[in-house]
């Protein structure tokens, strides 16, 4: 019979597959990943490009936020917000981020926050 994790582990999964999704966002900013993938899905020159292609993942980040970010601890939240500065900086994810977590958070350092929004990449 099927089996349905408890609301912690889907919470906790879906927190790896974010954390995750950050650290491979690395790779999303090559040079050879544009070529592959960019170009072909918006035609020469990536018409649009980085950003364009980066808005279709959003669904995808907001939904795997909101359920990593449900009754989420803060140094959860604190970790997967050092992943976002280290590795991707991207702001569909920086949005999918604020969404999906609560603003407690993030509001005692709400200057910090407006940091990171305003030197966001695509």
């Amino acid at each position: 019979s099927l089996v349905l994790p408890t609301a912690a582990e889907a919470r906790s999964c879906a927190g790896v597959l974010l954390g995750d999704y950050l650290f491979s966002f690395q790779e999303l900013k090559t040079p050879k990943f544009f070529k592959a993938m960019v170009e072909p899905a918006f035609g020469q020159g990536g018409q649009g490009g980085l950003g364009a292609y980066l808005r279709l993942h959003g669904p995808g980040l907001d939904f795997l936020a909101a359920h990593a970010g449900d009754g989420c601890p803060t140094d959860s939240f604190a970790k997967l917000l050092h992943s976002y500065q280290a590795t991707c900086r991207s702001s569909v994810a920086l949005l999918a981020l604020l969404r999906g977590f609560s603003a407690a958070h993030y509001a005692q350092k709400a200057h910090s926050m407006v940091q990171l929004i305003l030197t966001a990449d695509v």
